[in-house]
This record gives structure tokens, C-alpha cells and sequence, in this order.
């Protein structure tokens, strides 16, 4: 092997190849890198989408069991006034009966 020029030329066409294929080789894992970094950006994009949502169906549910609170307390209210005002208008006897028998049994919750 003292410089046979055929040799040479394979060895040559050999590191050529290699070379190549290690260029490939690094374009393709490149890819998968790149892939794999937007598949996680998507998965942590997609993670914040449900937390926000969470979050916003949680604030509903809060805003909606206040209103269910008010609506109560205002019920309670209109009551406690027409048995006032029927009072007036009727007397005190009968309003203390008609507290004892329709008010008394509504119990505000809290």
C-alpha cells in the first residue's frame, strides 16, 4: 500500500461518503430537535389554554353562586315586605300569625 493510487482514490470516496452521511445525519436530527421543540411548545401552549379556561369557568361559577345568594336575599326581602305591608293594611294580630306561619319557615342561608 505505498501510495497505490486506486486506493487512494476509494479512501478518498470513503471520507466522501462519510461525510456526507454525517451531514444527512445532522440535518435529520436537526429536524427531529426542531419537531420535538414544537411539539412541546404546543403541548405547553394547549397546558395554558386549559388553565386559563379552567380558571374562567371557575370565576363563572363563582359570579353565578353570587347571583343565586342575591336573588335569595332579595326574595327573603320582598317577603319581609309584603308581610309588613299586609300587616299595615290588616293589623298587627294577623301579622303576627301570618309571621308565624310563612315567614318563619324560610331560613336565609348564608
Amino acid at each position: 500500500m505505498n501510495g497505490d493510487p486506486e486506493i487512494k482514490e476509494l479512501l478518498r470516496e470513503i471520507r466522501d461518503l462519510h461525510k456526507a452521511h454525517f451531514e444527512r445525519y445532522k440535518e435529520f436530527t436537526a429536524r427531529i430537535t426542531q419537531a420535538e421543540a414544537l411539539r412541546a411548545e404546543e403541548e405547553n401552549r394547549a397546558r395554558r389554554q386549559l388553565e386559563a379556561d379552567r380558571r374562567e369557568q371557575e370565576a363563572y361559577r363563582r359570579e353565578m353562586q353570587q347571583a343565586v345568594r342575591s336573588a335569595r336575599v332579595q326574595s327573603t326581602v320582598a317577603t319581609v315586605l309584603v308581610v309588613l305591608l299586609l300587616g299595615l293594611a290588616i293589623g298587627v294580630p294577623f301579622l303576627s300569625w301570618i309571621v308565624w306561619h310563612f315567614v318563619s319557615p324560610l331560613h336565609i342561608a348564608p
